[in-house]
């Protein structure tokens, strides 16, 4: 090595260190505010062999960063108009979250005014998981 090249080879040294240290580091996304009204429908497969569901209105009562409260409203399997407190957290920094529903747990994401949702029953044989898209309104 020259006395030429020293100073050539400590500038690009500087410049990779440089480029990777800011492309190493991946900021962390925003937790979205979805305190409001979210509806769509439910589909499911019912253990008696049909598909069932019915339209179902997600309320966001209060949110403190990444905790949520909030209510869900849907006709039961039998017809019955249900309300349940739903609760739960973003998690990953928002990448996603995870609620509890008494007898269900709901995992998803929310991009924008859309919050797309996987609902897996617990305990109630007559309720198959499914795949369910809410809009904010």
């Amino acid at each position: 090595m020259t006395a030429r090249t020293r100073p050539l080879l400590g500038a690009m040294l500087i410049v990779v260190l440089a480029v990777a240290a800011c492309g190493s580091s991946t900021p962390s996304p925003a937790i979205p505010d979805i305190t409001g009204v979210w509806t769509g429908t439910s589909s499911y497969a019912d253990v008696d062999g049909t598909v069932k569901g019915s339209p179902e209105t997600f309320t966001v009562t209060k949110q403190d960063g990444a905790k949520v409260w909030a209510t869900v409203e849907y006709a039961n399997s039998d017809g019955s108009a249900v309300k349940e407190i739903v609760v739960g957290s973003f998690m990953d920094g928002g990448k996603g979250f995870i609620f509890t529903e008494r007898g269900s747990i709901w995992q998803g994401v929310v991009n924008g005014t859309t919050m797309s949702v996987v609902v897996a029953w617990m305990g109630d044989p007559s309720h198959g998981a499914f795949e369910m898209t809410l809009t904010k309104k």
